[in-house]
């Protein structure tokens, strides 16, 4: 029994996002290699995908493309819409220092739990047009967290993975005592950890001393592309 089309959910692309759109078309390349009968041709792809494009990149898309536009749907390559969507993004190396940018300044804020920051900081990291290695993201990922959970995982054993990594993080949480379900601003800020005499974060509060965190050498490999790379 073959799939059809309307059995899988691609969501609408707005344009505003490379993460959003790294998505949009993995998930419009699952559907066509699940359901290869339904597009015979390239042509067929383009005009799908197109029909799921909303706001400023589809009024883009209608004067490209449009009756008066420069080319042709069915002339199209399923490449040629991939490549059309990227260049709509601007120029690569721009997006590559925003992108680290707002990764670099990310913190892990108080009340935050740690599958929450995770989340936001894969969410960012998405933005980045080019991988990351792992090693190297771990490490910026890692001086980003709240010192005390970072000082715990750091001493136990250097995660070498993300799978590692995340379990080691909710790990540090609950030995430290942080409560999943925090939430500052409905819970007294005593139930944040169920012995605050014995939290790193209060003892360093008390003696006041800021630590700073610590310096990775593998995140000193992490460089800008070249032009044109």
């Amino acid at each position: 029994m073959s799939l059809q089309p309307a059995q899988f959910e691609v969501a609408e692309y707005d344009g505003k996002s490379y993460g959003k759109l790294k998505a949009f078309i993995l998930d419009l390349e699952t559907m066509f290699h699940l359901t290869p009968n339904h597009f015979p041709v390239e042509s067929m792809k383009v005009g799908y995908a197109s029909g799921r494009l909303r706001g400023g990149v589809k009024e883009r898309w209608v004067k490209y493309a449009g009756v008066d536009g420069r080319v042709k749907v069915q002339d199209m390559t399923w490449q040629d819409f991939v490549d059309w969507l990227y260049a709509q993004m601007g120029d690569k190396n721009t997006r590559c220092l925003d992108a680290l940018r707002k990764l670099l300044d990310l913190r892990q804020t108080e009340g935050q739990t740690f599958t929450k920051y995770y989340d936001q900081w894969i969410t960012e990291e998405a933005e980045y047009p080019r991988k990351i290695d792992d090693d190297i993201s771990i490490c910026l990922f890692l001086n980003s967290l709240l010192p005390e959970i970072r000082d715990f995982i750091t001493s136990k054993k250097f995660p070498m993975d993300w799978n590692s990594l995340l379990s080691q993080g909710t790990s540090a949480e609950i030995i430290l005592g942080f409560d999943d379900n925090h939430n500052p601003a409905e819970q007294p800020r005593t139930k944040r950890r169920r012995s605050q005499s014995r939290s790193p974060l209060a003892k360093r509060q008390r003696s006041g001393l800021k630590q700073s965190p610590p310096t990775c050498c593998r995140c000193l490999a992490l460089q800008m592309p070249e032009e044109g790379s």
